[in-house]
């Protein structure tokens, strides 16, 4: 069989993200090694070996884009496979256009969130996109290759998003099953070759994960678990697997994680590691450090996102202490502001005041929270600058203002759907839009985008230096003074740095 040349590829966020152009302007973060895409061409060649060849390409510039784009005139592929997550759906049809344009017999496949919230009625928003697969999609892919460079009929295959040919979503709303994904060696994926972008190149340009480490030091992401069992009403992962029935994370063994920080810190000189879970198990952390024992490395930081009702939930049975002293010292917390209301308005399974108990357990362990503050979707320009007022009081290290977002099929969207300013089945926009970090989005229009933009670039301009941040700052260096480092970088990357001077030499 003549071998098929496929290309993996992840395209990059708009240009206004590129351009910085955007209340919370963290482009670096599209930038991480894209583990994903690794996974997915380690499992495409065990199922094809010889008979296919596999490119890894990560789009982060346009001309990033020329070269990926000159390299399928050249190679003339069977397969372009896109991974698009939250704001990439437009990138997505920009360059599937381009690739029909070079050859029509290009087949082109998309996965992702936004394929994987898609169900039957809603309008598809691809463009010159050949198949769409739901859920994590590697079994389904398989196959559709295999049917595809047999020449056979593309039938039945789980997951497969079927469109009318007025563009509705039609079929079964299917997924593509849900496997074991951590049966090897995880030091594979990072051996992998992205084509346009060295290993190296991650580690010392794109990686930044905040540290109390002094100086610059490498960072790398941990594929550690995947999957939430947790079902908030304004996120995605209660549905874009199973249609919210039988959720559950999968991770990998602790042994294998342990193995794969102590080849990244020993081969690459690594130092700090965030973990991709979209809610991070701390029972599971806790026995990848006891593996990392048997490997001589007592401590080591690393880092994730967690819950704040976890915290509570790990200070009450000693986890959380056990796990602070073996390094687990900054952690990305939610916290979602509700007006006048005390509840849980998001179904997050926890209570406001029990919200900001974990904020004050934080900081009498020397945890550095890096908060991300839900705004609620009814804000009204005085009530953004009440929460925004409210949030400089809060003992947090970083914070990132994002509205609750609608996406697609959540809970949280068929509350708000008659609202919407962008409505996905009648603007394109909705998809540009609706990025946790570019944020016109998708609310009720109480206030528009600009007084969002100014309101929000006005608060972060004045954080760092308002008076109860910087007594924020002073307790935790005096009451834990390994944490001198993090808040020292973190003025001297600020603007006001020079204007003000070092908030430490007052």
């Amino acid at each position: 069989m003549e071998t098929s040349k496929i290309l993996l590829v992840k395209p990059h966020p708009p240009q206004e993200i590129l351009k910085q152009q955007c209340p919370v302007p963290e482009k670096e973060k599209y930038f991480w090694e894209p583990i994903s895409l690794k996974l997915a061409a380690k499992k495409i060649g065990e199922a094809f070996h010889d008979s296919v060849e596999v490119e890894i390409w990560h789009l982060m510039s346009n001309k990033d884009d020329w070269d990926f784009l000159e390299r399928i005139a050249d190679t003339d592929p069977l397969f372009v496979i896109f991974t698009e997550i939250d704001i990439l759906v437009n990138e997505v049809n920009a360059l599937a256009q381009k690739i029909k344009n070079i050859s029509k017999d290009i087949c082109t496949i998309v996965g992702g969130k936004q394929t994987s919230l898609l169900r039957k009625g809603d309008r598809y928003p691809f463009h010159h996109i050949d198949y769409a697969i739901r859920g994590d999609g590697l079994q389904s892919l398989i196959k559709l290759i295999e049917l595809k460079q047999k020449g056979e009929a593309i039938n039945e295959i789980e997951g497969l998003v079927r469109v009318t040919d007025s563009g509705i979503v039609a079929g079964k709303d299917d997924f593509s099953p849900r496997e074991m994904c951590f049966d090897f060696d995880l030091t594979e994926l990072h051996s992998m070759v992205v084509v346009n972008h060295s290993f190296a190149e991650y580690l010392d340009i794109y990686h930044n994960h905040p540290s109390i480490l002094p100086g610059k030091v490498r960072t790398s992401p941990l594929f550690i678990g995947t999957g939430c069992v947790r079902n908030c009403s304004f996120c995605q992962s209660s549905v874009e697997y199973t249609n919210g029935n039988g959720r559950r994370a999968i991770f990998a063994s602790p042994k294998a994680v342990a193995r794969e920080i102590e080849w990244l810190h020993k081969e690459y000189n690594v130092k700090i590691f965030f973990s991709l879970e979209p809610n991070m198990n701390l029972d599971n952390l806790l026995e990848v450090y006891i593996e990392l024992e048997k490997c001589g490395i007592d401590t080591i930081p690393i880092s994730g996102f967690i819950r704040a009702g976890d915290i509570l939930l790990y200070k009450k049975n000693g986890i959380l202490e056990k796990l602070r002293d073996k390094g687990v010292r900054v952690l990305s917390i939610g916290l979602d502001f509700p007006f006048n209301s005390k509840e849980d308005i998001y179904s997050k399974d926890y209570m406001f005041d029990e919200m900001m108990k974990s904020l004050d357990i934080s900081e009498e362990m020397g945890i550095l929270v890096l908060g991300t503050v839900f705004a609620s979707s009814y804000v009204e320009q005085e009530d953004l600058r009440n929460l925004l007022d409210k949030v400089k009081s809060l003992p947090l290290a970083e914070v990132d203002v994002r509205f609750a977002i609608a996406l697609r099929n959540t809970q949280y969207f068929k509350e708000v759907e008659n609202f919407l300013v962008y409505h996905p089945d009648f603007d394109q926009r909705y998809f540009d839009h609706q990025n946790y970090r570019y944020q016109t989005i998708q609310y009720p229009g109480k206030i528009t985008p600009e007084e969002s933009y100014r309101q929000v670039n006005a608060f972060y301009n004045a954080f760092l230096f308002s008076k109860r941040h910087l007594e924020y700052v002073s307790r935790m260096v005096n009451s834990h003074p390994d944490t001198k480092p993090f808040f020292r970088r973190q003025y001297q990357e600020s603007k006001g740095w020079t204007k003000t001077g070092d908030p430490f030499c007052r």
